[in-house]
């Protein structure tokens, strides 16, 4: 059982990291011939792949302390984050479709964390 707890740690921990950045950089090499501002996109893909290690180490691992400063920051500071990144690609949206894209993404993110922030709250006081 020591083995497989082990294993799921680090195909949470470091496989889907992994999947992440390679990703990134196949869309990356996909997006290269526009004038886009890659760190946009980097943003987004790093804050929904933590927000896919913070759900797979809750549902399958064991809590941490790490996983609950992700738990604190994605819904704060990562929603603020996204909201400046919604802003910057809501402006460029014209430019080139994927600005539109990314304007989507920031928005389902932050609709996402509101979402999360009412369950917690409605769950707290159902206590």
């Amino acid at each position: 059982m020591e083995t497989f707890g082990a294993t799921v740690g680090i195909l949470i921990n470091l496989g889907v990291p992994v999947a992440g950045v390679a990703t990134f950089l196949w869309f990356r090499h996909k997006i290269a011939g526009d004038q886009i501002l890659q760190v946009v996109f980097f943003v987004i893909f790093a804050h929904f792949g933590a927000v896919l290690v913070l759900l797979l180490t809750t549902l399958f691992w064991y809590a941490s302390g790490m996983a609950s400063l992700g738990l604190f920051y994605l819904p704060t500071g990562g929603s603020l984050v996204m909201t400046v990144l919604a802003g910057l690609a809501y402006y460029r949206r014209n430019l080139s479709p994927y600005y539109r894209i990314a304007f989507i993404a920031a928005g389902i993110y932050i609709l996402l964390m509101i979402i999360a922030i009412a369950v917690v709250v409605f769950w707290v006081r159902s206590l």
